[in-house]
């Protein structure tokens, strides 16, 4: 399990007993050699050497938690004791009653109670109790949301009219499936939805398409100064209560960017750092969700803390720093799923049996699925109604929930072998990353 080598508050200052605890950040340190990790909210089992578990701030009901370096979680009342699990029980010391310091000081905890083998007992009570305090208490959610409109810039390009770029087949179904299935979600949840799609299709450099947003006429054509336009559109038209999405299907740059469209033939500024994008969403009011279908689409997002949106370098305890680099949890203005790391996205026919292909974007296609938009792919989809969403816990449907159902979902895609494992650089490797840390949004309530 590891060596516990004591505990120290903020700055870095020895406690002498966790029995009184003041009102602040406590760590735990463990020496603990690398362990393969399972990242997304609580689950963080290990901790590599020198770093730190965390103990969470108590809320105004004294609950708060302790991130172990074990398999489990344990919560934690405010008073003076700690009720815990197997997990972190194991690492005690019944014969001691204690922990110790190097240095020789002793760290007192409350012995763990012994069975007549010698192994901790297994209370039945006490442990319902730990699971209820963590899943009624602990689990960290944006403010429940009041049911506002739903907004959508939904971007899909082929890239038949620019030479530079590879022609992609799933691109355009991806935003008009999105849109089909956003629209059925906001009348399910009784919302009005206000759905964009910007479409690069063909050999044209404009669109007949325009939209009123707000009070701004945006044409439909995707390049940086209409998707500019239109996100700057929303800031006058949403309030907090809104959710506000945008995708975007095509190509990516190795260096993050998204290849929008090309104005004209000659036009050869067509990359957009997202940074840029992530910008102008920060000044658009609402919960905000930028959902990314492209090669290297993971390089775009910024290291935040409390967040998994981190792309390996050199090894996992950069990973490790980079996701404990603040002690506390932010709450996130944008939330972000991404396709891919460092790595290529693919496309993935959905109907390969047919003489028509079905294209989509791998991960479009996971989330499709997550959203309840599960169709036969040769049928006319204007006359396919999108179902409950599978990936919904309940009455809620949250950006973890959607990630977590596609990730599994997306390993039983045919004809398309992707692996899903965060530690491997594999060249051939795709997964997606999502940024939020241990913050969760909720998308819709039923």
């Amino acid at each position: 399990m590891g060596r516990f080598v004591g505990a120290t508050n903020s700055i870095g200052k020895p406690l002498a007993s966790l029995r009184a605890l003041p009102q602040q950040r406590v760590y735990f340190h463990w020496i603990r050699p690398k362990v393969q990790l399972h990242a997304k909210r609580f689950l963080l089992p290990v901790w590599p050497a020198g770093h730190r578990g965390k103990l969470l701030q108590p809320d105004q009901r004294g609950i708060c938690i302790l991130l172990t370096p074990g398999r489990r979680t344990v919560a934690h009342s405010g008073k003076p004791h700690l009720s815990t699990l197997s997990s972190f029980s194991a690492l005690h010391s019944p014969e001691k009653g204690d922990y110790r310091h190097p240095t020789g000081s002793r760290i007192a905890i409350p012995p763990v109670p012994v069975s007549s083998r010698g192994k901790p007992m297994r209370r039945i009570i006490p442990l319902l109790f730990s699971i209820v305090l963590i899943l009624s208490s602990c689990e960290l959610f944006y403010d429940e949301p009041v049911a506002g409109d739903v907004y959508a810039i939904l971007v899909g390009l082929d890239y038949q009219n620019n030479t530079s770029q590879d022609n992609l087949q799933g691109t355009l179904n991806d935003a008009d499936e999105l849109h089909i299935v956003l629209d059925s979600l906001a009348e399910q949840t009784d919302s009005d939805y206000f759905g964009y799609r910007f479409r690069q299709e063909g050999l044209s450099y404009t669109s007949e398409v325009n939209y009123l947003i707000g009070t701004t006429t945006v044409n439909a054509y995707p390049s940086i100064t209409n998707i500019e336009k239109a996100i700057e559109a929303l800031v006058g038209a949403t309030d907090e209560s809104d959710l506000i999405l945008f995708s975007y299907s095509g190509h990516g740059g190795e260096d993050g960017s998204i290849a929008l469209a090309k104005t004209s033939s000659s036009d050869g500024e067509y990359f957009y750092d997202v940074q840029n994008l992530l910008d102008h969403f920060k000044k658009v009011n609402g919960r905000k969700l930028i959902i990314l279908d492209t090669c290297y689409s993971g390089l775009s997002l910024p290291v935040n803390p409390g967040s998994t949106n981190t792309v390996l370098g050199s090894s996992i305890d950069d990973w490790y720093a980079k996701y404990w680099e603040n002690s506390s949890y932010e709450l996130p203005d944008i939330y972000v799923l991404t396709a891919s790391a460092d790595t290529e996205s693919y496309e993935v026919d959905l109907d390969s049996s047919k003489s028509v292909k079905h294209m989509h974007g791998a991960f479009t296609a996971a989330l499709l699925e997550a959203l309840g938009w599960s169709h036969p792919h040769s049928a006319n989809i204007s006359t396919v109604e999108p179902s409950t969403p599978p990936a919904a816990r309940g009455s809620t449907l949250t950006v973890d929930a959607l990630y977590a159902y596609s990730k599994n979902y997306i390993e039983g895609l045919p004809d398309i072998s992707l692996h899903w494992n965060l530690f491997s650089l594999s060249d051939y490797i795709q997964h997606p990353l999502v940024s939020g840390g241990a913050m969760d949004m909720v998308l819709f309530r039923f």
